[in-house]
């Protein structure tokens, strides 16, 4: 009997430590948004400075058909016109956007605010204001030698 009452108090005792213990809370989740993976098809044209690069006269490029559910956002300015993006290559995409000068390409990435560029000119050429938005290149591809 007295060793039923001491087994007792014993478990009842690693019951109220065990209730005292503190509980692991899981790791803090970043609360920021994925960016969206988007399409566009534009004309690649030079930047402001060297090695810079624009995908001009930009529009939303058709879903593929896995992902037709998916709208894409479209790529309108303030007019309903098409738009320009600055693009950003990162080098693991192996191809060299020049080769690709006054083409028609179609480029998937995300798309993010511009930094103003420091050696950019202050005062963009007149007719061709300057992109206020980076794409950044994930992949792309030629879709004609001549832009339209």
């Amino acid at each position: 009997m007295l060793r039923m009452f001491t087994v007792a108090i014993a478990l009842l005792g690693s019951v109220a430590l065990g209730a005292q213990a503190p509980t692991q809370q899981a790791p803090a989740q970043s609360t920021a948004p994925k960016p969206a993976t988007v399409t566009f098809s534009g004309c690649l044209k030079p930047g402001a400075s060297a090695g810079s690069f624009i995908l001009a006269d930009a529009s939303a490029a058709p879903a593929p058909s896995a992902e037709a559910a998916k709208p894409e956002p479209e790529a309108r300015g303030t007019t309903g016109a098409t738009k320009s993006y600055n693009l950003m290559q990162p080098a693991k995409t192996g191809d060299d956007l020049s080769k690709h000068m006054n083409h028609k390409i179609e480029v998937r990435g995300t798309v993010s605010a511009s930094a103003p560029s420091a050696s950019a000119p202050a005062t963009p050429p007149a007719g061709a204001p300057q992109p206020t938005e980076t794409l950044n290149i994930q992949t792309f591809k030629m879709l004609s030698a001549a832009c339209p």
